[in-house]
């Protein structure tokens, strides 16, 4: 009997299972997709990141005392590196701020500084024209307080109570002059003096205004008189004092009541000098830069030798490692050679052998074939 034939149509589940599309679109399937496709993106990205430095681990690893070699000769060049940069950066700020002060030196021994001095006075009104002298004294680098050739002003500063004592004596007379320290008038000078007028009633209403600030004591009563007293040129002798004498208007003994009597002497270089004082510190930076240079190339002249000695012995120590090399790859070259050329002279031997062999065999049989029984 013979067996009902198979049908050839599968099972339904069977088909689903075999059908990819049918399984992605479940939605395990799809989920389950999704996540070995990123996991397998991840851990690509990260091996592919990582492979240089386990690249470089595991070589290290393999031959530890080869890179650690390396890495102490990196290192040690690196510190040796840092150290000369450090030397020659040091070297070079000293160089600078030597060389800076040095200009500063020579330019301040060539400008002059021009004279300023402030001091205060003391009348004498124990003799009948009050007078008071201020010295000037004397520098210890120049050794006279005003240089040659200056242009000397001196101007005075007189504070006085406006007071109706002094609206009554109105006009006085204040001479100053200039002596040596002989005592010789060098320069005189006079001129008069007062207080600036105020009428009543701009005093009344004056005083009502600021009435506040003279009670509780902001304010003073006074007036400042401020004016020049002398001009002239220093010579060739030096100026040792300034005296200034207040003298009363004439067909009167009424001398005017001063608080403080202040002197303010103050000199002008001559036009040259003067230049040269408003641009020092443009002289400052040039002289300071060629005091630089100048001691750069004395330091380059002076430690030549030892440089041409260091880089010569540099240049021998490079050719006696080249050498030494060159020698070594040379040995280690020359027993290969010598077995190329030795199995090469065997072989060539072997052969001619052969065929020296070979040649006589045939002369052999021939010569064999010849001779008769």
């Amino acid at each position: 009997m013979d067996p009902e034939p198979r049908s050839s149509k599968q099972h339904p589940r069977a088909e689903q299972d075999q059908d990819p599309l049918l399984s992605l679109s479940k939605p395990a399937g799809w989920a389950v997709t999704a996540v070995t496709a990123q996991a397998e993106l991840i851990s690509a990205t990260v091996l592919s990141l990582s492979h240089p430095f386990l690249s470089i681990f595991f070589q290290s690893r393999a031959a530890p005392s080869r890179f650690a070699r390396a890495s102490s000769t990196a290192l040690r060049r690196v510190a040796l590196g840092l150290i000369s940069a450090t030397y020659a950066v040091a070297c070079l700020l000293i160089l600078t701020a030597f060389a800076f002060l040095l200009g500063v030196f020579l330019v301040r021994l060539w400008v002059e500084d021009p004279v300023l001095l402030r001091r205060p006075l003391h009348l004498d009104y124990t003799q009948p024209q009050p007078d008071a002298v201020a010295s000037i004294g004397r520098s210890p680098a120049r050794g006279r307080a005003i240089p040659s050739g200056h242009t000397v002003t001196v101007s005075l500063r007189l504070v006085m109570p406006d007071s109706g004592f002094n609206r009554h004596v109105g006009i006085f007379q204040v001479s100053t002059d200039a002596l040596s320290s002989t005592g010789r008038v060098l320069a005189s000078s006079s001129r008069p003096c007062m207080l600036t007028f105020r009428s009543f009633p701009v005093r009344l209403m004056r005083t009502f205004a600021m009435a506040f600030p003279l009670l509780v004591g902001l304010r003073a009563e006074t007036q400042q008189l401020g004016f020049e007293a002398l001009r002239y040129g220093e010579g060739a002798s030096k100026t040792e004092a300034i005296r200034v004498r207040v003298m009363p208007r004439a067909g009167t003994m009424d001398l005017p009541q001063i608080y403080e009597v202040e002197i303010l002497l103050r000199t002008r270089l001559p036009r040259g000098k003067e230049v040269v004082y408003n641009w020092k510190w443009t002289f400052y930076l040039w002289v300071s830069m060629n005091m630089y240079v100048l001691l750069l190339i004395l330091l380059f002249c002076c430690f030549r030798p030892l440089g041409i000695r260091r880089n010569s012995s540099r240049v021998n120590s490079d050719e006696f490692a080249d050498s030494l090399g060159r020698w070594r790859r040379e040995r280690t070259e020359q027993p290969w050679s010598e077995i190329g050329e030795g199995s090469a002279s065997n072989v060539a031997g072997d052969v001619s052998g052969e065929s020296t062999e070979d040649d006589g065999q045939p002369e052999a049989s021939e010569s064999s074939e010849c001779v008769p029984a």
